[in-house]
């Protein structure tokens, strides 16, 4: 287990809104809100974090433009489309882990 903790000083009643985003990373939840207290807080907020999965390609020629979509298992429920670069390569992701995507 990783931790991450750093300090921060908020006016009583402010709010913050936290989003943390990283490249491979799933965060659970995905933003939380910090409102400053009138004393010191030991942990004010926990976020959790799971290796996700990333998936890239090229198409062949290399195309832009090219529609590329990730489905969920086979109910063919979209879950994320890009298009491909000029070069014709994509990158999609993170995606949640034991998920059987096509």
């Amino acid at each position: 287990m990783l931790m991450y903790r750093f300090e921060i000083m908020v006016k009583e009643g402010e709010k913050l809104v936290l989003e943390p985003t990283a490249g491979a990373l799933l965060f659970s939840p995905p933003q939380s809100i910090l409102v400053g207290a009138n004393d010191c807080v030991d942990t004010a907020v926990e976020l959790y974090a799971e290796k996700g999965r990333v998936v890239e390609g090229q198409v062949i020629p290399p195309s832009a433009g090219v529609r590329v979509t990730v489905t969920k298992g086979p109910s063919d429920e979209v879950v994320v489309t890009t298009e491909t670069a000029g070069d014709g390569k994509f990158r999609m992701g993170p995606l949640r882990g034991g998920v059987d995507y096509r």
